[in-house]
């Protein structure tokens, strides 16, 4: 079986993501567990760029990256006592999430290897970026605009919750 350098960097940066969010998971210390999330989701964006789907890639490095795992970060360092404490030992909570997570894990394993994986059409998708700026502008328009009137909607209700109220 002859393996490119495309299908091994894909699987080499599937494995380097799967390690980093097994450390998200097993970490004790919520600084590095968000540390290791920002890893994971930066593996994800390069597999994204090993499929050939750049503005994705640069989509997720953009909001998952730079956006959440910075905030994460910021609330962790915000959080009183949270920096310096190590988490509580595992409980008793995981006699009971590991099999509904083998489970979970064989229902999509099974249902994964019923699908007919068939190649794309071409090697090499065209300006992927271009097309998706066409669309949005032309055949998404409605849809786009409504997305930013309900996340602008959604900001001020987080600020109007968030304010203190004076006494």
């Amino acid at each position: 079986m002859n393996v490119t350098w495309e299908q091994a960097a894909f699987l080499g940066f599937g494995a380097l993501t799967l390690a980093a969010a097994l450390l998200v998971v097993f970490s004790r210390n919520l600084f590095h567990a968000a540390l290791w999330l920002a890893a994971t989701l930066t593996g994800v964006a390069c597999i994204y760029v090993t499929l050939h789907a750049e503005f994705v890639a640069m989509s997720q490095m953009i909001v998952y990256v730079g956006a959440v795992a910075v905030l994460m970060l910021f609330a962790v360092f915000l959080t009183e006592d949270v920096v310096g404490q190590k988490s509580r030992r595992l409980r008793s909570a995981w006699v009971f999430a590991l099999p509904v997570a083998v489970a979970v894990c064989a229902i999509l394993l099974r249902w994964f290897s019923g699908y007919p994986w068939k190649p794309p059409a071409s090697d090499h998708a065209t300006d992927t970026a271009g097309v998706i700026g066409i669309a949005f502008i032309q055949r998404y328009l409605f849809a786009f605009e409504l997305t930013s009137i309900i996340l602008l909607a959604a900001l001020i209700g987080a600020i109007f919750l968030a304010r203190e109220e004076k006494a």
